[in-house]
């Protein structure tokens, strides 16, 4: 497991991100230029299994959140989404944080139940341009 600081991988992150939720075309450079602004923020911890897993931990303001968590489909269901999650929980933890907030998809939450977290509900998504 990898961290991603200062924007050195941030590329890198961001391709494993995006392949792993499901896309066939690579990021939108948008995306990668989102990926390196948040390795550049000392609130931002992004993790990288090198070309198989990513997760993002949020820390800031009284307040953690894992986000982005994604195994490509080649390397899923070999407890690499578990290694990104108990690494970004242990990281908030040592940093004082009793509380660790997500929003999972389908797909994910028995991946985070699995891992202490508990379901309290859905979250309405609405889109535009449809």
């Amino acid at each position: 497991v990898c961290p991603v600081r200062g924007g050195q991988g941030a590329r890198e992150w961001a391709e494993c991100a995006w392949l792993g939720f499901g896309a066939i075309e690579p990021p939108p450079d948008s995306f990668v230029a989102f990926a390196g602004n948040m390795a550049k923020s000392d609130a931002i911890s992004l993790l990288y299994i090198e070309g198989a897993a990513t997760g993002m931990l949020c820390a800031a303001d009284g307040t953690a959140g894992i986000y982005y968590v994604s195994t490509q489909a080649r390397f899923r269901g070999r407890g690499l989404g578990g290694i990104v999650v108990e690494t970004l929980k242990r990281r908030a933890l040592e940093m004082g944080f009793g509380r660790i907030t997500l929003l999972a998809t389908p797909s994910g939450l028995p991946l985070y139940l699995k891992h202490g977290f508990r379901d309290n509900g859905a979250v309405k998504i609405y889109k535009t341009g449809e």
